[in-house]
């Protein structure tokens, strides 16, 4: 009897596992192509795809990005000039670079970028579910895995739940898709816990060793847009911070850096630092919503009506 190529014997004795390995590469094809992280409002969405969903799925249009301060600050429903309002939770400059290098989100028109204390802060932990994070390798059910886990443990139990009444039913409870807003003033106790936490997280932190990286992603940022011929503004952030609690030493040869490159590219921007009463904060670098943000979105929206409020960036000879 011939015997069979070993291609054929393993194909046979391993036929099961390669099965159930086909079946899980399709399961995972299909789980990507639905996205429930985007789609589906009974799972977790992180603030990039809170955007997305609030916005229908559009992925292109005037952008105004930055942190979890711009999504506190600027309200969409109250500005004339239609703006996304894209601020991310813990979201960076290296961020924004990774969602034009992957083409998730195409701005037109304008780019506004918001700049605050923590924008560029190298070493500050993110969001690890920003979909930018994912590699091509990685399958969708693994990198989503805990989330997936929490969706499959409600929905049992709430099957179960059912079942003991009588009815088959699986009732699953929404997520919440709304980002992270700032209401009322953070209490004289809380306020100091909060200055004393950003003291020991960044107050020995350096634009030498902590900031390059960002630094290195607003140039990327600006030489990008200039080659889309996207025009580009810069809105200095509103900050809280004063001689009882003082910002953190790094702040002051950031905003100097940042201010050169913004000069060198010939890029607009507006300096909202030091606009706002303590009256207007939640804590030092988030309006409060009700007081300051009004104030803060009239103010944007005042500076975009402006000719030359947003410019291409400048060709810059290397």
């Amino acid at each position: 009897m011939k015997k069979q190529p070993r291609v054929i014997r393993f194909l046979k004795a391993n036929s099961f596992l390669i099965l159930l390995l086909c079946a899980f590469i399709a399961a995972d094809i299909s789980f990507s192509g639905w996205d429930p992280m985007r789609t589906s409002p009974v799972f977790y969405k992180d603030d990039f795809n809170k955007t997305l969903f609030h916005h229908n799925q559009k992925r292109e249009g005037p952008l105004f990005f930055g942190n979890s301060a711009v999504a506190a600050a600027f309200i969409e429903q109250q500005s004339s000039v239609p703006l996304v309002e894209m601020g991310l939770s813990y979201g960076k400059l290296t961020d924004l670079k990774a969602l034009l290098t992957k083409n998730l989100f195409k701005p037109e028109q304008m780019l506004i970028i918001g700049i605050d204390p923590h924008i560029m802060l190298d070493k500050l932990d993110t969001d690890p579910t920003y979909p930018w994070f994912k590699q091509p390798y990685e399958p969708y059910v693994y990198f989503y895995r805990d989330y997936l886990r929490k969706a499959l443990v409600s929905s049992a139990q709430s099957l179960g739940h059912h079942l003991k009444s009588g009815r088959l039913d699986i009732t699953l409870e929404k997520e919440w898709t709304d980002k992270l807003l700032y209401y009322g003033q953070l209490p004289p106790e809380k306020l100091k816990e909060k200055w004393e936490s950003y003291e020991q997280q960044f107050g020995a932190m350096t634009m030498e060793q902590d900031l390059t990286e960002n630094v290195d992603a607003l140039i990327w940022v600006l030489e990008e847009s200039r080659k889309r011929k996207l025009p580009v503004g810069v809105v200095w952030m509103p900050v809280n911070f004063s001689e009882l609690y003082p910002a953190q030493s790094y702040w002051a040869p950031l905003q100097k850096r940042v201010q050169g490159i913004l000069t060198r590219y010939n890029v607009p921007s507006l300096d909202l630092r030091n606009r706002y009463s303590g009256r207007d904060f939640h804590d030092f670098v988030h309006m409060e919503r009700v007081v300051g943000a009004p104030k803060f979105t009239a103010d944007v929206n005042e500076w975009l009506q402006q000719p030359d409020s947003t410019r291409i960036p400048a060709a810059i000879e290397r």
